[in-house]
């Protein structure tokens, strides 16, 4: 198990490095010269160098007028341009003239890679040269040998190597570590090597799938093949950041990974134990919610019944208002006829006393004795009106203060039970904001286990929002009807007032009409004891019938102004009352609003339940997963990097740099970039 993973590895890593081979071409900036070689390499059919030719392309990035370069070449020639240039030792001025120079010459310096060509007809070694025309079984076997070291490592080359053939003198053909294309007519024969590879990572042959050789396997009529081409490279590593390789900690990598993977672990295992914890406490919160909605109920009555008996008080303070402008009017009218009294008492006086036109007693008499009976008729229904006011305003004010204490009880409870519901609101998104964070990191059913625990919170969020807007309209209501009532208490200090000051002035007019009442008996029996009672004996306790006329209209005068105070407690007692009653339909319809939210809490508190439910067997399975999760995957990535990878990016690092440090065959200037390719012509028949 382990090896196979190995060789897995070490497959990607090769198919990796070819493919940037077959992609990658070396990137220069612009404000440098560069200089690219390529290296054209001349074998016979076994592979052996017969001849080595370069071609240098010096690319003028900066225009220069002469550009210098380095070359142990001979034989050089430019092959594209009349520039001229002069050689001291191995360096060469070129005219350039801010032109790019192409020159090329030989040299008997060995190539990094050397081949050796064998070849097998009916399985035995052939030269290429004897191969040709033959008929059977071919085997063509291609070794690569690198022979090039920097920094004590091989340089990693990739190698391709490419064949043209007959169908008609060549058939089924196969290639190992390459690619066959076939065209009805011809087959193009591709093989692709990586000498030096296997030895920079420090891994077997087995380990990796490119080598460093190729087999061509077919079947002759006539052998008749083109000469073999290859083509050997570096390229690749220009563009790889190495430095990248060394700031990489794979060590502090793996082992923050490993840590935190543990960490998960546990934290999984916390994450059930709350949620499990949380749903053996899930009964407690039923029985809490039932409770509160049973008292949002009782709550919902007791408003009901408040709001049904202020209807009765306005209804009352209405009455009593429109009593008091009655008994206002009646006390007025008293007024007028005690002032009627006062002037028919100075007719009789004048009529006893005489005057210059009349001396007529009897006349006078009679006018008396009229005004006395409507004055006997009024004092009578005003002391009864008064007597009835006082204890009714007594029994009002003693049930305005009652009403005044309940309404503040109600008032601070409404208050309280808003803040409470607040609370309880901020709780429910603190856990609805957690459970969301957490679906986050969740997928399939445990996901959607949880969205739907979240939507059923969600659900309670808005009918607690129900209460806290029901709690609000209760508290509002409840101060209203508390302005109200304080209205009225106000008002009923001011009725007591006026009721007293009506009771007193209806006891004075009763006891003079009590006494007018005699003298009126005594009218009948002696004009004499008139005159004695119109002007009286001159003492307080006998002032005289006139004098009295004055005081009884003195005390109905102040009974106008009393009964008008009483006309206006009466009218606030009205509006308040109204208010009250206001106060109290808005207090129901918050107590209603605020039962039915309760209730909605109460009825979604079996599906909250059923969430907890799920989601702490949803929390279970996680924990489950995350140890699995922790032993088959991450433990194992831990020890395959510990068993396999952690030598395995050192060597990397080390060829890879091998191959970018690889930039000429040659000479080069030091002030130029470079680059080289290598072309391998293979004549199969010499």
């Amino acid at each position: 198990m382990k090896n196979k993973r190995r060789k897995k590895m070490l497959t990607l890593t090769t198919a990796v490095l070819v493919g940037f081979a077959m992609t990658c071409a070396p990137t220069f900036g612009a404000t440098k010269n560069v200089k690219e070689e390529t290296v054209y390499v001349i074998t016979d059919g076994s592979g052996a160098a017969t001849e080595t030719i370069v071609s240098d392309h010096l690319k003028n990035n900066t225009n220069a007028k002469t550009m210098l370069d380095e070359s142990n070449l001979t034989d050089i020639e430019n092959v594209k341009g009349d520039e001229k240039f002069s050689k001291d030792g191995n360096t060469l001025t070129w005219e350039a003239q801010g032109n790019d120079i192409y020159y090329q010459g030989y040299t008997d310096k060995s190539a990094p890679v050397s081949l050796d060509v064998t070849y097998y007809l009916n399985g035995t070694k052939v030269t290429g040269e004897k191969l040709q025309g033959k008929s059977g079984d071919v085997k063509i076997v291609i070794k690569y040998n690198n022979n090039t070291d920097v920094n004590g490592k091989k340089v990693p080359f990739v190698v391709m190597t490419g064949l043209i053939a007959d169908n008609d003198t060549f058939k089924n053909v196969d290639v190992d570590n390459g690619k066959v294309i076939n065209n009805g007519n011809k087959s193009v024969i591709v093989g692709m090597a990586v000498p030096g590879l296997k030895e920079g990572l420090d891994i077997d042959s087995d380990e990796i799938s490119l080598g460093d050789k190729v087999t061509i396997t077919g079947t002759a009529d006539k052998f008749d093949c083109e000469d073999m081409m290859t083509i050997v490279t570096n390229s690749l590593y220009e563009d790889i950041d190495t430095d990248e390789l060394d700031d990489m900690d794979l060590d502090d990598d793996i082992k923050a990974l490993d840590k935190a993977s543990k960490k998960l672990v546990e934290g999984t295992q916390e994450l059930y134990d709350g949620i499990d914890y949380m749903y053996s406490q899930s009964g407690d919160l039923e029985d809490g919610v039932g409770a509160l909605a049973d008292g949002a109920k009782q709550v919902k009555k007791g408003t009901g019944q408040i709001s049904g008996n202020t209807g009765k008080l306005a209804s009352g303070a209405n009455s009593l208002a429109s009593g008091t402008r009655e008994l206002r009017n009646g006390v007025i009218t008293a007024r007028t006829g005690a002032e009627s009294i006062a002037e028919g008492l100075a007719k009789v006086q004048a009529g006893i006393d005489g005057t210059d036109d009349s001396t007529g007693l009897a006349d006078g008499s009679d006018t008396l004795v009229g005004g006395l009976i409507k004055l006997q008729n009024g004092t009578g229904t005003l002391k009864e009106g008064a007597s009835g006011l006082k204890s009714g305003v007594k029994e009002y004010t003693d049930g305005v203060a009652n009403l005044s204490g309940g309404i503040s009880a109600l008032s601070s409870g409404a208050s309280q039970l808003e803040s409470g519901l607040k609370s309880e609101t901020d709780g429910l998104n603190q856990s609805i904001e957690g459970l969301k964070a957490l679906s986050e990191t969740l997928t399939g059913e445990q996901k959607t286990q949880l969205d739907t625990i979240i939507s059923g919170l969600e659900t309670i969020k808005n009918g607690n929002s129900q209460l806290v807007s029901g709690a609000s309209t209760l508290s509002t209501g409840a101060k209203n009807a508390n302005d109200g009532v304080s209205t009225l208490v106000d008002s009923s200090k001011a009725l007591n007032t006026g009721a007293d000051a009506v009771s007193k002035g209806a006891e004075s007019v009763d006891t003079a009409a009590g006494q007018l009442e005699k003298g009126a008996e005594s009218i009948q029996s002696g004009i004499k004891q008139i005159q004695s009672g119109l002007n009286g004996d001159g003492t307080d306790k006998n002032p005289g019938l006139v004098k009295g006329s004055k005081s009884l209209y003195s005390g109905l005068d102040k009974l106008v102004g009393g009964s008008g105070e009483l006309k206006k407690g009466a009218e606030s007692l009205a509006k308040g009352a109204s208010a009250l009653d206001t106060g109290a339909k808005q207090l129901n319809k918050g107590a209603k609003t605020l039962a039915d939210g309760m209730q909605t809490l109460d009825d979604s508190t079996g599906s909250l339940i059923e969430g907890i439910s799920l989601l702490d067997k949803g929390s279970n399975e996680l924990k489950k997963g995350m140890s699995k999760f922790y032993k088959e995957g991450i433990k194992e990535l831990v020890n395959m990097y510990e068993d396999d990878l952690k030598g395995l990016v050192d060597n990397l690092d080390d060829v890879l740099k091998a191959g970018k440090d690889y930039d000429h065959f040659t000479q080069v200037n030091s002030e130029m970039d470079s680059s080289v390719h290598f072309i391998y012509k293979t004549e199969i028949t010499k």
